[in-house]
Parts: structure tokens; sequence; C-alpha cells
């Protein structure tokens, strides 16, 4: 079975993006995203191992819902 179609089967708790995916997805740079793990900004990541960083599509997601706002004043932080 093709990693792919096994990563789709899984539930979305379990389903991981890499930082590339991520800013790929979020049309940002790794940078920024680098950036923002230490600011403490963007979604929560899982550290596997001393420098490999993957972030949950449920995270993502979340985090994602979070920044939605209905106004330009809302969305002051």
């Amino acid at each position: 079975m093709a990693l792919n179609a096994m990563s789709s089967e899984l539930p979305t708790s379990l389903r991981f993006l890499t930082q590339k995916q991520l800013a790929e997805l979020l049309n940002l740079s790794e940078r920024t995203l680098e950036r923002w793990r230490v600011e403490g900004r963007g979604p929560k990541f899982v550290a596997m191992g001393p420098r490999r960083r993957l972030y949950r599509v449920a995270d993502v997601d979340e985090w994602a819902k979070s920044q939605t706002f209905a106004s330009t004043a809302a969305a002051k932080h």
C-alpha cells in the first residue's frame, strides 16, 4: 500500500505535515514557520527528535480556525 493511501486512512490526529509541506500549504516561507515556533505563534508542532518538527493536521486545522475573524479590528492581537 502506498504511503499516501495509508495516510489518508489514518485519523486526523495521526496525520502530520512537514515544515516544507505546511509552508507550501500556507504560502509561507519555512523560515516564517521557524520564527513562529521561536515566538510561540503559529500552529502547535511535534518535536520528533532534536531537529525534526512536524505539524499534526488536526492542530493546523484548529489554529487556522482560530485565525478567522469577521473584521480587521477583531484580528488585532
